[in-house]
């Protein structure tokens, strides 16, 4: 979600840089600071602190708190069409080899980080029983498990479980790229919302040169970060899923001014995409991108 940008920024002649600086195009888009995601592992800075299981089961229930007062005070407004916030903005890098073998160090962190993994197991599995994973809509998984085996399995295989459904927010991720470079407002409407689709808009408007975008090449599979359900609407018990998925791929991005000769930027992007879709689904849009949590950057550091 960051390619187009990044890179006209880099070019001279870019006409973006004329809407917008480079920062604000960085910063303006996307979720605010407070969705922003802190990696543990990712550097030696000192950790922001995280969001605790109670934290966000309280920020939970004071949205549904709110979602009641509106809807008695205003019965035939529509509240699932208001934007959510983002349920879950911590970011779990995957476990390092030392991770297993000193169990005394820092463990807090370590059962703060097993209860965000039992929620987004409980969640995988919710959405697998309401028909929000597509690959399972028809599946033993959804009509026939109990609830314990169900999730025994997804803690079991976990990615692997997700195989077609990661398959799937990968090609909406690149669609949605391509749509930045060479897409409609309609198209960009279709598969994302909120920050993601102002971004889109944003680069969309400002387009004024040629441009392609390319997948080159996928340095590592699509990685479920978490996976968070609330309810949206307690009168009918509709409900909202967000998943948060890590994209580590090779990017380009070809530029032609005019006539002029094509040129072609590649670079390596990776970016924690979050993807939201409301159950049941409307319009049968399933998934929409809907944002991307940034991680912290050091003091000082150049944007």
């Amino acid at each position: 979600m960051s390619l187009i940008p990044a890179f006209r920024s880099q070019a001279s002649t870019s006409s973006l840089t004329q809407v917008v600086s480079p920062r604000a195009f960085l910063l303006r888009p996307h979720l605010p600071l407070h969705a922003s995601a802190t990696i543990r592992f990712a550097s030696t800075i000192p950790p922001s602190p995280a969001k605790s299981v109670q934290d966000v089961e309280r920020e939970l229930e004071e949205q549904r708190a709110m979602i009641n007062r509106s809807a008695r005070m205003n019965p035939g407004m529509d509240v699932t069409s208001q934007v959510l916030p983002v349920f879950e903005s911590y970011i779990d890098p995957p476990k390092p080899i030392t991770y297993f073998l000193n169990r005394s160090k820092d463990r807090e962190y370590k059962q703060e980080r097993k209860e965000r993994s039992n929620l987004t197991i409980q969640s995988v599995a919710e959405l697998i029983a309401r028909g929000g994973i597509d690959q399972y809509r028809d599946s033993f998984w959804r009509w026939y498990a109990p609830g314990p085996m169900r999730n025994a399995w997804i803690w079991l295989r976990r990615d692997g479980m997700l195989k077609k459904e990661l398959k799937g927010l990968s090609e909406k991720y690149n669609e949605y790229m391509r749509v930045q470079a060479s897409g409609t407002m309609g198209q960009a409407s279709h598969i994302a919302k909120d920050n993601a689709l102002s971004l889109a808009q944003s680069v969309i408007k400002g387009r004024r040169d040629k441009l392609t975008w390319q997948l080159v090449k996928e340095n590592s599979r699509p990685r479920l970060v978490s996976a968070r359900m609330t309810i949206t609407d307690p009168r009918d018990m509709r409900m909202a899923a967000q998943m948060v998925v890590t994209f580590d791929t090779q990017q380009a991005l070809i530029t032609q001014k005019g006539n002029a000769t094509p040129t072609r930027r590649t670079r390596r992007v990776v970016e924690h995409v979050i993807f939201e879709r409301l159950i049941p689904a409307r319009d049968n849009f399933g998934w929409k991108v809907k944002g991307k949590l940034l991680e912290p950057r050091p003091e000082g550091k150049a944007e």
